[in-house]
């Protein structure tokens, strides 16, 4: 399902989906993408929750939102509290909203009258399970959506059990129940139209994708009826209500400065946004930014709230330190007679100095002849790596060590039954995430960077067949395109073959090759080795060499036997068995470290330091039979040691 085709589904309950993987180009997602941020300005708003020890606090809501519509005026989604105040009034059609309607229209087999835009600032903002029934939808509403930024998972559930038969893995018929599960990829331009009966007997979501820094936003189309809803009109007039609940909103726009200080297309753009004013009308100005940093900003440093200049006056800074509320009186904005009146303040940055955001893969140098060999789902992840912009390698001290955990994981990132909503220990654990693998970080890496990439469906060594081949080709594209974000480490992907044979899910290591740990003790002798393995040992093998295997059915050649001496795999040093003496001189070693595709170097092992080190333990029969005695040792000082000790 990964061909850029259109689907249409066909589901239980006589209920149907429309899938178009690709329904906008990449270059039209793009520019549409842009035509959003610039014209279209999301609204936060302020919900009132109670704590369990009955103190009612208020959050301001991640998940951004914005209607548009020439007819009505909409409240909040999933608000029934009919309070006039939590009506937002929608924004007008404009021609690019309407030629872009009219093609959904085409695509959705049906007709739309509105345009709901909801924004997702990265992976951790989600919504949970519920069904588009509100009011003057009707009784079985046709929605599209369509997705622009990040890739994010897209979930269907059903209300009740299913009752069927489903084929076995022998091929036969079985008889089966159970709630249906089923989650689509929407990709950067994706295009998933709920059909009929898809809101009567299913829930949607779009769980938490943990790893993913990237926005999102989403345009849902619609068909309002009249009845049941006031127009935009209606609404304004209404607007002296609102001010005795909402007594005004701040709309918060970047400023040029900011936004010269950030990436273009980084991990999220700073947008204009508007939020509901705080109810606590001692807040300050400093704590407002706090909380609109936390659930609403992108990541912008440092950074302070001024009022725009006009006529009458420069543009002032207003002071953290002091109440918002009489920061806007001394600007001369407050109060309004106007009801719920909103209010422009800007963004700026306190320094000049750019903010030290990764830059996406731009760059990334793939041949034609790669290319066509990659598949349209090859160039699908080669798409969703380059704009998803992986953040930097920071592991996390408390993530799960057992002998399962990643199957663990990748069953708490399906979405079905989620354990956490991106703040849990499992959730720590994912650096990296798309589609259709996951990169997670381990409990005890081998390496300075460390990363395990694995598929998110369930997948063992085992089970491993020709079938498999192409998804093990991508899973090695996926570890050569997060290289990128890594530093400038050489790095090497690959599996050990003693796995192959085990009943556990398959994943492969992307590790760089200084081979320094945090911990020198997580490093172990055979675990060095496999790493560092001469060419021609099958041991450590590429995803490419086992999926070659695979399809041609052919055993693993070569030796697969590990040698026995240790040695530097960058400088060529000796070091016997002794594991502690390689693992203290790799710390120091500054010999360049060599490419995970080249033979390591064959430069003749030095016996320098260690010869000195003899010296400095007393052992004065000269240099050159040291030299002998450490290469009839192999290196090893404690061998050596040993050796001279018995003479």
């Amino acid at each position: 399902l990964r061909d850029g085709k259109a689907y249409r589904l066909r589901l239980p309950w006589d209920t149907e989906i429309l899938w178009y993987p690709h329904f906008l180009t990449e270059h039209e997602a793009d520019e549409l993408e842009d035509t959003v941020t610039e014209k279209i300005t999301m609204y936060h708003p302020t919900y009132l929750f109670q704590t369990p020890s009955g103190v009612t606090q208020e959050t301001v809501n991640r998940k951004g939102q914005a209607r548009i519509c020439d007819d009505f005026n909409f409240g909040i989604q999933y608000d029934s509290s009919r309070d006039k105040s939590m009506l937002y009034v929608s924004q007008k059609m404009e021609p690019w909203t309407r030629s872009l309607m009219h093609r959904i229209e085409h695509a959705s087999e049906s007709v739309f009258n509105a345009i709901w835009f909801n924004h997702y600032r990265d992976g951790t903002v989600t919504i949970h399970w519920h069904t588009d029934g509100n009011e003057g939808l009707g009784p079985d509403p046709i929605i599209g959506s369509l997705s622009i930024g990040a890739t994010r998972d897209f979930a269907f559930k059903s209300k009740r059990e299913w009752h069927g038969v489903r084929p076995a893995k022998d091929g036969s018929l079985r008889k089966s129940s159970g709630i249906i599960h089923l989650t689509l990829p929407l990709f950067h331009g994706s295009l998933c139209v709920m059909g009929k009966n898809s809101q009567r007997h299913w829930l949607h979501a779009v769980p938490a994708m943990e790893g993913i820094r990237r926005e999102r936003t989403n345009l849902t189309f619609r068909f309002w009826a009249l009845e049941g809803f006031e127009t935009i009109d209606d609404a304004e007039a209404h607007s002296n209500d609102a001010a005795t609940n909402r007594q005004y909103r701040l709309r918060v726009v970047p400023s040029t400065a900011l936004l010269q200080r950030m990436v273009t297309r980084g991990a999220a753009r700073c947008r204009p946004v508007i939020v509901d004013a705080p109810r606590d009308p001692t807040l300050s100005v400093g704590e407002m930014l706090k909380r609109l940093q936390e659930h609403v900003l992108s990541p912008v440093g440092e950074v302070v709230l001024a009022a725009e200049a006009t006529e009458t006056r420069d543009r002032e800074i207003l002071q953290n330190d002091s109440v918002l509320l009489e920061e806007l009186e001394r600007l001369g904005l407050w109060p309004c007679k106007s009801g719920c009146p909103v209010f422009t303040l800007q963004l700026l940055p306190v320094s000049s100095e750019k903010i030290a955001e990764k830059a996406p893969v731009e760059d990334v140098k793939i041949s034609e002849a790669f290319s066509r060999s990659l598949g349209s789902a090859g160039l699908q992840l080669l798409r969703e790596v380059k704009i998803s912009c992986p953040g930097p390698y920071v592991p996390q001290a408390k993530v799960i060590d057992s002998r399962n955990w990643i199957q663990e994981v990748i069953q708490n990132l399906s979405g079905i039954q989620r354990k956490s909503k991106g703040k849990g220990r499992i959730s720590q654990m994912v650096y990296h995430q798309c589609s259709e693998f996951c990169a997670l970080y381990l409990a005890r890496p081998k390496s300075s960077v460390h990363l395990v990439l694995t598929p998110k469906r369930p997948l063992r060594f085992n089970e491993l067949s020709a079938m498999e081949a192409p998804l093990l080709r991508r899973l090695g594209l996926y570890g050569h395109l997060l290289r990128e974000f890594l530093g400038k480490h050489h790095f090497k992907v690959g599996l050990q073959t003693r796995k192959l044979s085990r009943d556990t899910q398959v994943f492969a290591h992307l590790i760089s090759m200084d081979l320094v740990p945090p911990d020198l003790s997580d490093l172990t002798r055979r675990h060095f080795l496999e790493f560092t393995e001469a060419p021609g040992s099958t041991a450590f093998i590429s995803l490419e060499d086992l999926a070659r295997h695979l399809v041609d059915g052919s055993t693993l050649g070569g030796s697969s036997k590990l040698e026995d001496t240790l040695r530097c795999h960058r400088c060529g040093q000796l070091f016997g068995d002794s594991m502690r003496q390689l693992l203290l001189h790799l710390r120091r070693c500054e010999a360049p470290e060599f490419d995970a595709g080249s033979p390591p170097p064959v430069a003749a092992p030095s016996t320098t330091s260690a010869v000195e080190l003899l010296e400095e333990m007393g052992f004065r029969c000269g240099r050159e039979a040291l030299e002998d005695v450490l290469l009839h040792t192999k290196g090893s000082i404690e061998r050596a040691v040993e050796f001279l000790s018995a003479q």
